[in-house]
């Protein structure tokens, strides 16, 4: 891996770590998180409604935003070139058993 490859995956390490230290826990709460945590102010339903649909909105934008990084990333990965990087770099053990049974006779 180059260290451009390795500065990038570095970045997108660091985008995912900001995403769920700026709150996308918050954003990602629950319909009920939310009601709840609403239900505890006395507001008019109007507020409570609008409050709702701005949870659900910034919910479904972070998804969109994290799922177009993860795209994003992961076509840039060479997958031929890294497993064949792999392989050379490991050797493969594979372990296996066999055994004969004598099979049961049928019949008196």
């Amino acid at each position: 891996m180059s260290n451009e490859e390795k500065e990038k995956d570095k970045k997108f390490g660091d985008f995912v770590k900001k995403m769920v230290n700026t709150g996308l826990g918050a954003a990602l709460m629950t319909e009920d998180l939310v009601k709840g945590a609403l239900n505890d102010f006395s507001l008019p339903k109007e507020i409570a409604g609008q409050l709702m649909q701005n949870a659900k909105n910034t919910k479904e934008e972070a998804l969109k935003t994290l799922e177009k990084a993860l795209k994003e990333h992961l076509a840039q990965i060479d997958v031929q070139k890294e497993l064949s990087e792999f392989v050379a770099n490991h050797d493969i053990e594979i372990k296996t058993s066999l055994s004969f049974k004598k099979k049961k006779k049928a019949g008196p």
